[in-house]
């Protein structure tokens, strides 16, 4: 529900840094030896020609893999035309389930691209990823920050979700944008987990697959693709008479993620945003607040003013840093306590 940014800056230095030379060396290792796990899963025609293809180089640039890099930093449209190309090209390659047994090719590839890459942290740190990523909040919920204790070593350390899952699509365990800052919900059992966002239902005339999109991927979010509005159910403004819709863009927001369930277990802080709009202070109280900085010598704070006026972050590219920043910001706007032309010019 929270939008991330896009910075291609990030992604280039993510493959540039260890994830290129250990992919390309995982690669041709498994290619010579023949297979993973003491052989047990073997490498056979198709995952042949796709490992191959994988590590061919740039004519024009020894030592460059186009095709390889391309799967690690290209952006999630992009990454859904790969996931086409390759079910056609390479059909084995997605055999396996878990309710059926995996193909040795699928489980090669998951062996190189999660087991020996994304699970081992000299390299790929979650930690740095994150630092870098600036996201504080579930991309996924806006309930819950991304930090939580580990359940095997007890450190404390952030939640990243595979959009398109590791499980499904293994050769995007480690692509930059499909890591997703998620909360322990989210990305637990029971939510999104390892739930599909693409639906396959089918070919088209021309044999084209068809498919529908049960989630858009945070980087791919406008930010009033996912809106909040309330409903009084009784004139009584206290107790369980408040009601809260979400308007989604497709129904794997509360198929998967139980938006509206959570979110019906918040209307405490949106009968507090109703409070605050029936008191006639709107006015004063904001001149009151501009006065303390004018006291102080110091500008205006724009972030600083609405955290004060609303109790949490509202402005567009702050959301990510509190939960129920999104919720915030909608319910304010519906109950008129900011404006939309206020909250996008800067004080």
């Amino acid at each position: 529900m929270i939008n991330i940014p896009y910075n291609d800056t990030l992604a280039e230095n993510h493959w540039n840094s260890k994830i290129k030379d250990r992919l390309v060396y995982r690669i041709k290792k498994v290619l010579r030896q023949g297979g993973v796990n003491s052989g047990k899963y073997k490498v056979r025609t198709q995952c042949r020609i796709f490992l191959n293809y994988l590590i061919k180089e740039d004519p024009a640039k020894l030592g460059d893999y186009p095709n390889l890099k391309e799967l690690v930093i290209s952006h999630p449209n992009r990454l859904r035309e790969i996931i086409i190309e390759y079910k056609n090209d390479y059909p084995n390659l997605f055999i396996g389930s878990k309710n059926q047994t995996w193909s040795s090719f699928k489980r090669i590839i998951y062996n190189i691209f999660v087991d020996s890459c994304y699970e081992l942290d000299k390299f790929f740190s979650k930690d740095e990823f994150i630092s870098n990523i600036g996201i504080g909040t579930c991309s996924y919920c806006n309930r819950g920050y991304i930090y939580s204790v580990h359940s095997h070593s007890g450190d404390v350390k952030p939640q990243i979700d595979h959009f398109y899952p590791k499980s499904i699509y293994p050769f995007l365990g480690i692509s930059y944008y499909n890591l997703i800052p998620s909360c322990s919900v989210c990305n637990g059992f029971g939510a999104k987990e390892e739930n599909n966002p693409l639906n396959f239902i089918g070919k088209d005339a021309h044999g084209h697959l068809l498919y529908e999109e049960l989630l858009k991927s945070p980087y791919e979010l406008g930010l009033d693709d996912i809106k909040f509005t309330f409903k009084l159910l009784s004139p009584n403004l206290f107790g369980n008479f408040i009601k809260i819709n979400i308007e989604t863009p497709s129904k794997g927001y509360n198929r998967f993620l139980k938006l509206k369930q959570f979110y019906n277990g918040h209307t405490d802080h949106v009968e507090e945003l109703i409070f605050k709009s029936k008191i006639k202070y709107p006015k004063s109280y904001r001149s009151s607040i501009e006065n303390l900085f004018i006291a102080k010598g110091d500008p205006i704070n724009t972030s600083f003013f609405y955290r004060i006026l609303i109790n949490n972050y509202i402005l567009k590219d702050e959301l990510h840093k509190r939960p129920l920043s999104k919720l915030y910001r909608d319910i304010a706007l519906q109950l008129k306590l900011v404006t939309e032309k206020e909250i996008t010019e800067s004080r």
